[in-house]
């Protein structure tokens, strides 16, 4: 890591942090580069945190990285790339773990998202799913549909079917906001 912009690999609790200066930063394409590189060699996983800013807060980046290899959900995202994952992809799963403390993260979840649930699993659909990655694609149909390995046109009819089912407004931003939430929210704690 060194040799990939000046970083300086340091020993913290039972884990090698590797420190970059920020002005001196690897792009991010030269960053996962070496990773990969690295991760294959040792044949280990690498937890990525947030941009370090500072020695003071080395627990904090320490522990933003041990969440991206230990968190208990985000099986997609692990399927992605197995080896490195990055804070940023579960800091929301991190953040909703810290709020299930006080058990009521129910609260925040929307109810119909159960009913959707009980109706995938009686009439062995992926309405869920769908739901799921056409918000975390930002409503783009075609990516959507190609992640699912389905025809645009199936897609349509499932987007209809949720419609039809949960009466969501999908044009809203916060309900879309609430909806991927929640849905993040009931696939953590299903695990």
């Amino acid at each position: 890591m060194e040799r990939c912009g000046g970083a300086k690999s340091v020993f913290y609790q039972d884990k090698i942090a590797t420190l970059f200066n920020h002005r001196k930063q690897p792009d991010a394409r030269s960053l996962d580069h070496a990773l990969k590189r690295i991760s294959t060699e040792l044949n280990c996983e690498i937890g990525v945190s947030d941009t370090f800013q500072g020695y003071y807060d080395l627990h904090t980046y320490y522990m933003q990285a041990e969440w991206a290899l230990t968190c208990p959900s985000s099986a997609r995202l692990k399927e992605v790339c197995p080896m490195i994952r990055y804070y940023r992809d579960y800091a929301v799963h991190h953040m909703l773990y810290v709020f299930s403390k006080n058990k009521k993260w129910k609260l925040m979840t929307v109810p119909e998202l159960l009913t959707l649930k009980k109706y995938d699993q009686d009439n062995h659909t992926e309405l869920l799913k769908t739901l799921y990655l056409y918000l975390i694609y930002e409503r783009s149909a075609g990516i959507t549909a190609q992640e699912l390995h389905i025809h645009r046109n199936t897609l349509a009819y499932r987007m209809e079917r949720i419609s039809e089912i949960c009466g969501f407004q999908l044009d809203d931003p916060a309900v879309r906001q609430r909806l991927t939430l929640s849905l993040k929210a009931m696939e953590m704690f299903d695990h």
